[in-house]
Order: structure tokens, then sequence, then C-alpha cells
């Protein structure tokens, strides 16, 4: 499953969760995924739910730069966020908060 698979299936998922919506009600998020390797993924937070965009306006609140492994890595729960951020293997600007929050919500769909 490629990484744009993958995530496509992940927001599907949290977008049907009442927990996710509620957790996230109110929040208005841009996150930029972009890998080494030159795609880009962009994830839409609006009052929530999640969508995936292709071309967007606006600077992203969150950006998240790694390779397609590493992403896959973390969706896959084969390495921890901590670590991928403190081996340099996965890049963060933005809001961290709002990342961390993510991250955590979404692993446990990942797990499934």
């Amino acid at each position: 499953m490629s990484l744009r698979e993958t995530i496509e299936r992940l927001v599907a998922e949290v977008s049907r969760d009442p927990r996710f919506r509620r957790e996230f009600r109110g929040v208005e998020a841009l996150i930029e995924l972009r890998t080494i390797e030159g795609e880009v993924i962009y994830l839409r937070v609006h009052d929530g739910a999640v969508e995936i965009q292709d071309k967007v306006e606006g600077r992203p609140s969150l950006t998240l730069t790694a390779s397609r492994e590493v992403f896959m890595d973390l969706l896959e729960s084969r390495i921890r966020g901590e670590v991928a951020v403190l081996t340099g293997r996965l890049r963060i600007s933005g809001d961290l908060g709002l990342g961390e929050r993510l991250y955590r919500r979404i692993l446990r769909f990942a797990k499934r």
C-alpha cells in the first residue's frame, strides 16, 4: 500500500470516529506531509473533520518532512515519533502541540 493510500484509509477511519470529531471540534489546521522523495500530501482539519487536499491556499499549521519509508514506519508503529525526530529522520515545523495530538489519535487507528 502506498503512503497516500495508507493516509486515505486512516483519514476515512478517523473522520467517522465521534471521539476524533469531539476532540478536534473547533480546530482549523492545514497539515503538510512532505516526503524527501518529493511527494506532498495536505490534510485539512476543519471543525473535527479531516480531508485530503491536493491544492491548498495558505500556510500550513504543521509541516512534517521525512522519507516515505519513515512515514510508513510511523503509521505502522515500527518507529515512535519521538525517536524519528530525535534521530533526525523526521523534521517538524509549526504547531507541535497539534502534531502530537493528531499523531496520538491517528496511531490508534493505524494499529487496527
